[in-house]
């Protein structure tokens, strides 16, 4: 009988730390990523903050540029949407819906040459443009 308890338990153990391994999309989210458009980087950054909040940065012309709060909905097939909410009257809508290649690319909708990927600084990214 202890033999199978033991079994039990180990079993039991496993599964909580396999389970507290995994991260959730919006962990993997947190960063500051760059936007590529059919396969070209872009002068076009989100900054996605533990507390909830959106910076996006679409350079120095006339792009938008502001903070928002934000929430991730995941969806079927490991995808996720990320929703942000209108400053007005708090209701939310998406601005797009990705999937996770690995932890440093994200692939937006269906076509491969559209993405985010992570980068270490805006600054370093933006000079590596020029």
């Amino acid at each position: 009988m202890k033999e199978k308890w033991k079994y039990l338990l180990g079993g039991i153990l496993l599964f909580c730390i396999l389970t507290a391994c995994s991260m959730s999309n919006e962990e993997r989210a947190i960063g500051t990523w760059q936007v590529v458009s059919d396969g070209e980087k872009m002068d076009s950054f989100l900054v996605i903050a533990e507390d909830q909040t959106v910076t996006i940065d679409e350079g120095t012309g006339p792009g938008r540029s502001g903070t928002e709060e934000y929430r991730i909905i995941d969806t079927a097939d490991d995808s996720f949407t990320l929703e942000i909410a209108h400053p007005r009257n708090e209701s939310y809508h998406p601005i797009l819906e990705g999937t996770f290649d690995d932890n440093d690319t994200i692939i937006i909708g269906d076509n491969q040459e559209d993405a985010l990927i992570r980068v270490d600084s805006i600054e370093e990214a933006r000079a590596e443009l020029d």
